[in-house]
């Protein structure tokens, strides 16, 4: 074949339109099937064609068992076969083959692409596959989760347009050093692994913003985390820390500081050198106190201490005037102090679980109140001025020791959710319907010694409302 006719039979198959595709097809026949390569290739795009005429019966054989396999979910059967014929089947099967980019690296097919890959996740379901990860240089995100790392994280360091990387149930016991060279790394989560300490070379992440230590066995915050100077969010659960270094104060950009199930005893004065801190969550520890310096983080607006030892409601709180959501449940408290009415800000009030018997009637300065969860205390009234709180949506009542419904209920005209099992009620009083509680959505009176007949008058005083009894 003349590379003149080649040319007209390439220009017919490269066609958009069926009619000249078939002439190309003709044109072939009609030189007793003799082409070069590029005719082979473009014959090859047609699969159909190829069948109907006869032409590359092994490559429509082939394709045909690729495609089966691919149907049938045997991707790595199809990834075999692949690779054996080193044939290409045209974007479809290309592109099937793109969104398995381990196997690809394992079977060295679609070479090319996984240089441009740039978000990569590994899983337990990926563990028998041995790959490179150099060859994914481009990545920005990589998450490995329930895939046991053995040498494999050793070419981390090669990834240096990473920016996200997430290292979950991996059975580490270290990282290795040669993550200092990526230099873009904006989030780290190493989580449920059994490291115990962090490389020095890690402080030289400069861009790092987050970085997340849950569920492995630090047995004491490793120093030089505080050298993360662009740190914004620090996550840690579940490590026997016993304690927080005074270095922390390094850290000026942190906004985000989360050590919960610690084994916390204290925590340091140095804490009040964070001027960016504006969620502390420091709950399931064994505080019994704050430092006086917890009342210079002025911008504060979370503050978490559920699940502690503290006897007393801890008053440097109430100093803290820009908190707008606070969680003191699970503790000792028996008494909630006047002064929380400083709090103009607070959103989100959450009592339970402690021995409270009576709630300030100052309560009502708490104007931006949207929920408040008093659930599990001692409780048998509320004070009058509750029904001042224009703005509650959420009110928690269960397990105390109610004997009637508090009227003052009344009076939350916005109030969406009311929980009231596990109390004394038998009855609830009659002006109970939707003009007295025009928006509430859900009313829950399980565990209240409550008749069927009250239960079906409440039902129907309420019919826009989901009452829940036992």
């Amino acid at each position: 074949m003349s590379t003149v006719e080649e040319r007209q039979i390439l220009r017919f198959l490269r066609s958009q339109d069926q009619v000249n595709i078939e002439l190309g097809f003709q044109l072939c026949i009609g030189r007793g099937k003799v082409y070069g390569e590029a005719v082979k290739r473009a014959l090859q795009q047609h699969v159909d064609l190829c069948e109907k005429y006869d032409f590359e019966p092994t490559f429509v054989e082939n394709y045909r068992e690729v495609k089966a396999l691919l149907y049938k979910g045997k991707i790595e059967q199809a990834f075999k076969h692949y690779a054996q014929t080193g044939e290409y089947y045209g974007e479809e099967v290309s592109e099937r083959f793109q969104s398995h980019p381990l196997l690809c690296a394992k079977y060295q097919v679609e070479l090319t692409h996984l240089r441009q890959v740039k978000n990569l996740t590994i899983t337990y379901q990926d563990r028998e596959i041995i790959f490179d990860l150099t060859r994914f240089a481009k990545l920005i995100t990589l998450e490995i989760s329930g895939y046991p790392l053995r040498k494999t994280i050793q070419d981390i360091g090669a990834l240096i347009h990473l920016k996200r990387l997430y290292l979950i149930g991996n059975d580490l016991v270290k990282l290795p050093a040669e993550m200092k060279y990526l230099e873009n790394l904006r989030a780290l989560t190493i989580d449920s692994n059994r490291i115990t300490g962090l490389p020095n070379e890690l402080q030289g992440l400069k861009r790092l913003h987050q970085l997340n230590l849950i569920e492995n066995n630090f047995q004491a915050l490793p120093i030089n985390i505080c050298n993360l100077s662009a740190l914004i969010g620090l996550y840690i659960r579940a490590n026997p820390l016993q304690s927080i270094p005074i270095e922390i104060s390094r850290l000026k950009k942190l906004r985000q500081l989360i050590v919960l199930n610690a084994e916390l005893k204290s925590i340091p004065k140095e804490i009040g050198q964070l001027p960016s801190l504006r969620v502390l969550n420091l709950g399931r520890n064994d505080l019994s106190d704050l430092p006086t310096e917890i009342t210079q983080l002025e911008g504060l607006q979370e503050l978490g201490l559920q699940s502690n030892k503290f006897d007393k409601f801890p008053l440097m709180v109430t100093k803290l005037l820009q908190l707008q959501i606070l969680y003191l449940s699970y503790n000792n408290i028996s008494y909630v102090p006047v002064k929380l009415a400083r709090l103009k800000t607070l959103k989100v009030l959450n009592l339970h679980g402690n021995k409270i018997r009576k709630i300030p009637p100052k309560i009502s300065r708490l104007s931006n109140l949207t929920t408040l969860n008093l659930g599990n205390n001692k409780l048998t009234d509320l004070p009058i001025e509750l029904g001042d709180l224009d703005k509650l949506r959420h009110l928690n009542l269960d397990y105390n020791q109610l004997t009637a419904l508090p009227l003052v209920i009344f009076r939350l005209r916005n109030l969406r959710y009311l929980h009231l099992r596990g109390n004394q009620l038998t009855h609830l009083p009659l002006k109970v319907d939707n003009l007295s509680l025009p928006k509430l959505k859900v009313l829950v009176l399980r565990r209240n010694p409550i008749s069927e007949e009250e239960q079906k008058r409440i039902r129907k005083a309420l019919p826009k409302c989901r009452v829940y009894f036992n």
